[in-house]
């Protein structure tokens, strides 16, 4: 388990820690794809703000995924630099999101565990062995991308 908690925040521009090398090849991998250099750098942005972000709160990096991004999506933002928003908006967490996806393509981080449904049917509502669970991933595969 990596710990990625900072001992104090720092000020000045957003530092991905060591975070930094694979922002840059999630840039490369969007320019592969034909992304132009104005998107790649809306998308390596967000992924920098999340990495910090992960950095300053402690998040574990074998814990990033679905849930970290859903936080970084809600957190009072008084990261380093310029910003000072409530929230950051929907489209900048999906990018965050495009970024987890991407380590968990490369294998740096695992993917998100399936979520167990339950199934809730009138004739079979009274079992309570626990037999009524069944996983909610679709079939072959094995994770949640936090995208």
């Amino acid at each position: 388990m990596v710990i990625t908690k900072r001992k104090s925040p720092k000020l000045g521009p957003m530092d991905a820690g060591f975070l930094t090398p694979l922002i840059a090849g999630f840039g490369v991998s969007l320019a592969a794809l034909g992304h132009s250099r104005l998107t790649i750098s809306g998308y390596t942005d967000s992924a920098r703000h999340f990495a910090a972000w992960i950095l300053d709160v402690g998040v574990p990096l074998d814990e990033v995924g679905t849930d970290a991004v859903d936080r970084f999506a809600r957190h009072h933002c008084q990261c380093a630099g310029t910003r000072r928003w409530k929230s950051v908006s929907p489209k900048y967490a999906r990018r965050a999101g495009k970024f987890v996806a991407y380590l968990v393509d490369r294998g740096i981080i695992p993917p998100s565990p399936c979520a167990a449904a339950e199934i809730v049917h009138p004739q079979i509502s009274n079992i309570s062995d626990g037999s009524r669970s069944i996983a909610a991933c679709p079939a072959g595969r094995s994770g949640d991308r936090a995208v």
